[in-house]
């Protein structure tokens, strides 16, 4: 498994944490901004800009057997552009770990960004399969 995110993966598992540090290369989903007019709400001004994604940078290529760690919206990026099997992403919604602050320190899981797309449905189970079957004889 490799991440392509920033910082360390916490995971929270059965026999305690399991730390994914980060590969040292990061997935950036490219943008473009442009101006809009202030919002105005009650006495302020808020600003707004358009934002507009483009390619998804220093990501590798497909290799059997490996998951890439991506930022969300890198994972939904690429799910539109049919590359969504070998990624996932730290969920930050019901699966976060938070301190007492509220800040997430880690997971309990990774989401995977799937197309809504019922041609997707056969491939996705099929290759799933197979991708769980190779990890896990690797990890024996």
């Amino acid at each position: 498994m490799s991440k392509f995110a920033k910082g360390d993966l916490v995971k929270e598992v059965a026999t305690g944490d399991l730390t994914i540090p980060p590969s040292g290369t990061f997935a950036r989903l490219t943008s473009t901004e442009s101006a809009m007019d202030d919002m105005r709400y009650r006495e302020w001004d808020i600003p707004q800009a358009r934002v507009v994604y483009g390619a998804i940078e220093n990501l590798p290529e497909t290799e059997s057997g490996v998951l890439y760690i991506v930022s969300m919206p890198a994972a939904q990026e690429l799910a539109k552009r049919d590359r969504f099997v070998d990624m996932r992403y730290p969920d930050t919604g019901k699966g976060a770990i938070r301190y007492s602050g509220g800040n997430i320190t880690g997971t309990t899981r990774l989401l995977q960004a799937f197309p809504d797309d019922p041609k997707y449905q056969e491939t996705f189970y099929e290759t799933e399969v197979k991708l769980h079957q190779h990890m896990t004889a690797q990890t024996r």
